[in-house]
């Protein structure tokens, strides 16, 4: 099987994706301990090095792009350095920006991940949740033109007006925000949860959860991701399929659902079934959280993965 979907994947022709969403540059600041702090019971962090990449919304375009596809992003950014920055990393991963907007007034979603020898200390993130200017509408492809690929952060993008003209577009994929009711996203294709978001703040049962999607979605297909349990896809018309999680060591999960996305996209878009993505989109993954920070997943590596397997 793994043979078969590395010999797709090296097959599969040119596309052409739009990624909506959020935004937001990731920093990454690594040292080491060396002592506890004489001012208050925590470790100092002696800095060595400090990597910014592209996060959200932008890191799922880079993943696309890094895997063949030709992606225009629509979005936005403050107008400050690290907005400037992070639209001239997306355009050096040959990302189309011209659909991402510059706001003033508004600062650009950062996170950043202080790190020590074992793993992550400390996150420190700088957003604004509040609403858009709404006279400053995102461009949308027309139905029938690029795949539509939403990843909604929560942080403002993917507001009520948007999510409207989604409904009435219909026909793209979706990866959720945690806490959005599930009907918000009507008119989708595809809609990919991970456990907290298809579950909310309970810790229930996730075929029960995915029923509950299901019928707030008619016609979208569920795939819940769930760690090392894998992921449960669920089909319009009921139908369920598993897929194992792919035993790897776990270095860092982040980004890795953006990675998933990505592959599921880049698939559909050049007319792969849905459980073919899937399965490609779960590799994909794999492969991301043996990585470190915030990780990219590029096309030869997914085949060599596979073929490996």
């Amino acid at each position: 099987m793994s043979a078969e979907l590395a010999s797709r994947l090296r097959g599969l022709p040119a596309v052409d994706l739009t990624v909506v969403g959020d935004l937001m540059l990731d920093r990454f600041v690594r040292g080491e301990i060396e002592r506890m702090s004489p001012e208050a019971p925590v470790p100092v962090l002696r800095e060595r090095t400090v990597r910014e990449v592209p996060g959200g919304a932008a890191n799922l375009a880079r993943g696309l792009a890094a895997l063949g596809a030709s992606v225009r992003l629509v979005g936005s950014v403050g107008a400050d350095a690290e907005g400037a920055r992070l639209l001239a990393m997306l355009r050096e991963a040959g990302v189309d920006t011209a659909g991402c907007l510059v706001e003033e007034g508004r600062a650009t979603t950062l996170k950043t991940r202080f790190q020590g020898p074992t793993g992550q200390l400390l996150r420190v993130d700088r957003e604004e949740r509040g609403p858009r200017d709404p006279g400053r509408a995102f461009a949308l492809p027309a139905e029938g033109e690029d795949l539509l690929v939403v990843s909604d952060y929560g942080k403002g993008a993917i507001d009520d007006a948007l999510l409207a003209r989604l409904r009435a577009r219909g026909g793209f994929v979706v990866d959720p925000a945690s806490g959005r009711a599930p009907a918000a996203y009507a008119g989708a294709r595809l809609v990919k949860p991970n456990r907290r978001e298809l579950l909310g703040a309970g810790d229930g049962d996730p075929e029960a959860a995915l029923a509950v999607w299901a019928g707030a979605l008619p016609g979208a297909a569920i795939l819940a991701t769930l760690g090392g349990e894998g992921a449960i896809l669920r089909e319009a018309d009921g139908a369920t399929h598993r897929f194992e999680a792919h035993r790897r060591e776990v270095f860092d999960v982040t980004g890795a659902g953006d990675s998933t996305m990505a592959a599921i996209a880049l698939a559909l878009a050049a007319g792969v079934d849905r459980l073919e993505a899937c399965r490609l989109g779960m590799a994909a993954g794999a492969v991301a959280v043996s990585r470190s920070d915030t990780a990219v997943v590029a096309r030869e590596e997914l085949v060599a993965f596979l073929e490996a397997r």
